[in-house]
C-alpha cells in the first residue's frame, strides 16, 4: 500500500498470525473478535486524524463502520459514511449472510464490499447459473435496488476485486 493515497482497505478471509489480521503499517486493522476473524477494514492513520467511527453489531460476517468526519465533509455534502464489508459464505446451500441484513436502509452513503458470493445474470453474464443460485442472487439484487442501491462496477467485468462491490 506503500505510496497508494488509500484510506480504507477491505479484506475478506484475511491472513492471519495468532488469530489476528496481518499489522499493516501506517493502518488500524479493524475486526470483529469472533472465534474466527473472516473480514477486516483498514483504515489509514492519515484518515483517522479527521474522523471519528462506530462499529455497528450486526452479525459475525459483516463489519459495519459509520464513519464520521470530525469537521467539514467526507464526500460532496455528506458528512458521514457507512462501509459494510462481509464475506458472505455459503453454508448447507444458503448464504451466511441475508439480503436484509447486507442492504441496511439508511440515509447516508453507504458502501457494501466483500465476497458477497451473489450471483445473477447481471452482475456475471457469463456464469451459467443453476435455478436455485438465480433465485437467491435475484432476491439479493430486487432488495439492494428496493433500497436504492446501486452496482458501480462493471457487471462481468473483474480487475482486481473478484466479487461486486455495491453503494447506496
Amino acid at each position: 500500500m506503500k505510496g497508494f493515497d488509500i484510506s480504507f482497505v477491505c479484506v475478506q478471509d484475511p491472513p492471519l498470525y495468532n488469530g489476528q489480521p496481518l499489522r499493516v503499517p501506517g493502518y488500524e486493522c479493524i475486526s470483529l473478535t469472533t472465534t474466527k476473524v473472516r473480514m477486516c477494514t483498514y483504515v489509514s492513520l492519515r484518515v483517522l486524524l479527521d474522523i471519528s467511527f462506530v462499529v455497528v453489531p450486526r452479525d459475525q460476517d459483516i463489519l459495519y463502520l459509520r464513519i464520521f468526519a470530525k469537521e467539514g465533509f467526507l464526500l460532496g455534502n455528506n458528512r458521514s459514511l457507512g462501509i459494510i464489508n462481509t464475506y458472505n459464505r455459503q453454508a448447507e446451500g444458503d448464504h451466511t449472510v441475508t439480503a436484509e441484513d447486507l442492504f441496511v436502509e439508511t440515509n447516508e452513503l453507504t458502501l457494501v464490499v466483500g465476497d458477497l458470493n451473489i450471483h445473477t445474470a447481471y452482475t456475471d453474464p457469463l456464469r451459467s447459473l443453476e435455478p436455485g443460485e438465480r433465485r437467491r442472487g435475484e432476491h439479493y439484487m430486487r432488495l439492494a435496488a428496493l433500497r436504492g442501491y446501486n452496482i458501480i462496477n462493471t457487471p462481468g467485468i473483474y480487475t482486481r476485486f473478484p466479487d461486486n462491490p455495491i453503494i447506496h
